[in-house]
């Protein structure tokens, strides 16, 4: 009555107490609610999936046609229609209202018919399994709730047994031909159902038995003792043939396993092969690219610059020479100690472009110089020759 004024909390210390007391006592109650919430979806999930367990595990009659087809055959057209209705209400709603409110009622639309199609086939499947077991087509777990429950367990390892069988490849390929396989286990799960009738009626029985029914009991008793020795027996003969049956499939499929192998291997060693040829192929043409290319030497360049130098420095004398300078004959630059092989055409014709270009004011200088390195020209191309 005090939560609406928060003054009263100060200035009664009691009331204070009290509030928060409340306040407490609801914050547990509502996560002992959250609690008790989730207990409940997880024992609702560990039951849905104990029948799924107990459904799976089952016996079927081979004497009798399934009479559950006719509601499985539906099962194969949910997708195709779910994606018919899809595709409808997309175009629809496209048109209607445009790709943005068409994709989103189309994605919506998609979610629903997933779930529904999700929702029909697992009410298809139930439907089919139920009625399987009302017509006796199909026992299951939940046919014989009240057997022992060694009789139980016995019968869970038979129904793995019998399933190694059927999926191993000698029993595909037919190599076992006619296996009463189904027979052996159907019969297994009659004596399992017996088992279970006679427990029940022990039960039922034993709070108000008298003394004359305690051999009525006493029977009861061996009976589920010899049924539980023969389930025994039958799952020991069923584990040994599963055995047996899986080391034949590994047997068969052994050969075939070789062979995968040594084709991987043959393919392995065909792409190192390739590898190889390719990466041969690709250093030749590296290695004929690198003997076709000459290297630029160093010493080119060295005297290319050095036949620079001594072109601006004669130019220099010639210049000097017009201008009433005494100077040197330039007759000594074909009669140097050099020879001139060393020098080169290239060298002379960077001498003379240098030359030209540092002693543009000279004209005189110029023609002068290209004179002179003409002759050295020729003089150095007869000695070549």
């Amino acid at each position: 009555m005090f939560g609406g004024n928060p003054s009263l909390g100060g200035r009664f210390p009691v009331t204070r107490v009290v509030l928060g007391c409340n306040d407490a006592a609801v914050s547990k109650t509502s996560a002992a609610g959250n609690a008790i919430a989730l207990v409940g979806i997880g024992a609702r999930g560990f039951i849905l999936f104990r029948a799924f367990q107990q459904l799976r595990r089952h016996a079927v009659n081979p004497d009798m046609e399934d009479p559950g087809a006719k509601l499985t055959r539906w099962l194969p057209a949910i997708a195709p229609v779910a994606l018919a209705v899809v595709v409808a209400v997309g175009v629809a709603t496209v048109s209607a209202w445009g790709a943005v409110v068409g994709g989103v009622l189309t994605v919506a639309s998609l979610l629903v018919v997933v779930i529904a199609g999700i929702v029909f086939a697992a009410y298809l499947w139930l439907a089919a399994e139920d009625y399987r077991r009302k017509e006796g087509y199909v026992v299951c777990e939940a046919d014989y709730a009240d057997a022992p429950r060694q009789i139980k367990a016995t019968m869970r390892r038979i129904y793995r047994s019998a399933r190694a069988v059927r999926v191993g490849r000698a029993h595909q390929d037919g190599m076992f031909g006619e296996l009463e396989l189904d027979r052996l286990v159907f019969a297994a799960a009659e004596q399992a159902i017996l088992s279970s009738e006679v427990a029940a009626g022990v039960r039922d029985l034993k709070p108000d038995a008298q003394e004359s029914d305690r051999e009525l009991i006493a029977v009861a008793d061996t009976q589920i003792k010899a049924i539980t020795e023969h389930l025994v027996e039958v799952e020991r003969t069923l584990k040994r043939s599963a055995s047996t049956a899986d080391h034949l499939s590994k047997k068969i499929a052994e050969p075939e396993k070789r062979w995968a192998e040594q084709k991987a291997a043959d393919e392995a060693r065909t792409a190192a092969q390739d590898r190889r040829r390719r990466a041969r192929e690709k250093l030749e043409e590296a290695t004929v690219e690198a003997k076709a290319k000459v290297p630029v030497e160093a010493a080119d360049i060295e005297e290319r610059i050095a036949a620079v130098a001594t072109g601006y420095d004669e130019v220099t004398q010639v210049s000097g020479g017009e201008e009433g300078e005494k100077v040197d004959s330039p007759s000594h630059v074909s009669s140097t100690d050099e020879d001139p092989k060393a020098v080169g055409p290239a060298a002379i014709r960077a001498a003379k472009y240098s030359a030209v270009q540092a002693t543009k004011r000279s004209s005189g200088g110029v023609r002068k110089l290209k004179k002179l390195l003409d002759e050295n020209t020729a003089a150095g191309d007869q000695r070549n020759g």
